[in-house]
């Protein structure tokens, strides 16, 4: 694929973002296809993930976000929105996981960790789980980061 085309597609998906935050989803859905069509990247399938969510459509949504994995499974804004709608649909075990990886992802962004502090804070881990100890020591190392609802799962970490 040529540097040109690649432009487009980018700058296709750029176009999209701004016409979803002015709710001009059935502009943005075309911008997004258009741009699938000369390179398939997550952030495309993101945008469909989010362009389906506005529209109540949570089974589209997870699809696309899926396809974004696929594509990309390292996408930190893919794997904190599947947080998020995992969440929504009860699954709170599989959304601290997906925080987990988008923390892995991008160490440095601080909503990914307030948002699994605050969610698996409130969990019960009853084993060990090395890749919990990762997250955590992460998250205990941000300076900004108020980890005090996370003593329960320090304590499992610590004593099983």
């Amino acid at each position: 694929m040529q540097a040109a085309d690649k432009r487009t597609a980018k700058l296709l998906c750029d176009e999209a973002m701004d016409l979803i935050r002015t709710q001009n989803l059935e502009e943005a859905e075309k911008r997004v296809k258009e741009s699938l069509k000369i390179e398939e990247t997550s952030e495309a399938y993101r945008h469909l993930a989010v362009i389906s969510a506005a529209r109540r459509d949570a089974d589209a949504s997870m699809s696309y976000l899926e396809q974004a994995l696929e594509t990309n499974i390292d996408d930190d804004i893919a794997l904190a929105l599947m947080a998020e709608a995992l969440l929504e649909s009860g699954d709170t075990m599989q959304a601290i996981g997906h925080y987990m990886l988008a923390i892995k992802a991008k160490p440095d962004e601080l909503r990914y960790k307030q948002r699994f502090v605050a969610l698996a804070g409130h969990v019960p881990f009853a084993q060990y789980n090395p890749h919990v100890e990762e997250v955590l020591l992460i998250c205990l190392n941000t300076p900004d980061l108020d980890c005090t609802k996370a003593q329960s799962i320090w304590y499992t970490t610590l004593y099983n």
